[in-house]
């Protein structure tokens, strides 16, 4: 029988969701929350707008936020591109220009130095940047998502178009 990666996560949160999935430097994440982070990521991702089996740049410190970027992106339908925190800025931006990814992912210990190489090369996602976590969390739907991102949750001109997103989704689970 053969199986897909998603497939068997799925399968693994259903028998096991609290048990430990990943462990690394006293931060632990249990299958449930492992695909929590996953669907987060991938929320990111499509959010960001970029085109269908595109390449996407990974630089990230934790471990653990490295496994749900790569799972992400993979499960978002796009290839990654592992980039070491070790290599100097040169290099990485070399990477990146040579590699033309379509985004790069980072996390709260790589984001300033990521700015700073990758400016002007490619659009920077910071994981551990918590908004999009908690629209996720809340039921947000990737065409809400996308429409935040376009407008911005600070101008307010988005949010009759918000309402009726919102409206048609509860419309669409009442069926």
């Amino acid at each position: 029988m053969h199986t897909n990666v998603r497939a068997r996560l799925a399968e693994a949160i259903s028998k096991f969701h609290d048990h430990v999935a990943i462990s690394d430097s006293g931060r632990q994440l249990s299958y449930q929350e492992l695909g929590a982070s996953i669907d987060s990521v991938v929320a990111r991702i499509s959010a960001a707008g970029i085109p269908p089996c595109s390449r996407i740049a990974l630089i990230i410190e934790d471990r653990t936020t490295a496994v749900s970027a790569i799972l992400g992106a993979i499960f978002a339908g796009h290839t990654y591109i592992p980039l070491d925190i070790n290599d100097p800025d040169e290099r990485l931006r070399f990477i990146l220009q040579d590699s033309t990814p379509a985004l790069l992912l980072t996390d709260a210990g790589q984001a300033v130095r990521t700015r700073q190489f990758a400016g002007g090369v490619v659009p920077v996602v910071d994981l551990s940047e918590t908004s999009h976590v908690a629209d996720v969390a809340a039921g947000c739907s990737l065409e809400q998502l996308q429409l935040k991102r376009k407008c911005g949750t600070s101008c307010g001109s988005c949010v009759p178009e918000l309402k009726r997103l919102a409206a048609s989704n509860k419309q669409v689970a009442a069926a």
